[in-house]
């Protein structure tokens, strides 16, 4: 039989995206609007001799966007400065009805270059960060206390998590 449980529901996300500089401090970007991370298996199609096919799973690969509140100077010298390169990524990510509150880690993230600042009469002006998210050799396992920034939820856990997903884990803190 399948459970309902309410109290898994997630209705907000967090308020916070960072990613590593050179000297391994952590640049984050002010207040975050939203973010979306995709992960996605293409298909390889195989054709048999006698006409029929299948599909099977093919490459995968992951995506991540990222809408920052704050458009100044700063935070687009550090995008274009990162860009292109493979740093550590960390979006806070909120917790759900239960209290079980989750950050997202990813070991590589490149920011793709390609940003999109808005400019509308009226409207907030923002910046859309895009980047690829680099696959590991092995799905994520790291304690989340020996990655995370300060002040992210997840940063007082010491027992190592595991994705099951090379390109990024989502590290969760019990509540109390």
């Amino acid at each position: 039989m399948f459970e309902h449980d309410n109290a898994l529901l997630r209705f907000n996300s967090g308020n916070a995206f960072g990613i590593t500089k050179d000297d391994d401090t952590v640049h984050f970007f002010g207040k975050v609007l939203g973010g979306r991370l995709l992960e996605k298996e293409d298909t390889v199609k195989a054709t048999f001799g006698d006409g029929t096919s299948f599909k099977g799973l093919g490459p995968g690969e992951c995506d991540f966007e990222v809408t920052i509140a704050q458009l100044t100077n700063e935070n687009v010298k550090q995008i274009n400065t990162l860009k292109g390169e493979l740093r550590k990524a960390f979006y806070m990510n909120g917790k759900n009805v239960g209290g079980t509150e989750m950050d997202i880690y990813i070991p590589e993230l490149m920011i793709t270059g390609s940003k999109e600042i808005t400019m509308k009469p009226g409207e907030l002006q923002t910046i859309v960060i895009t980047g690829s998210c680099a696959p590991q050799s092995s799905d994520v396992n790291v304690a989340p206390s020996d990655v995370m920034p300060d002040d992210f939820p997840t940063k007082t856990v010491t027992d190592p998590q595991t994705s099951n997903s090379p390109y990024y884990l989502l590290a969760e803190k019990e509540p109390a």
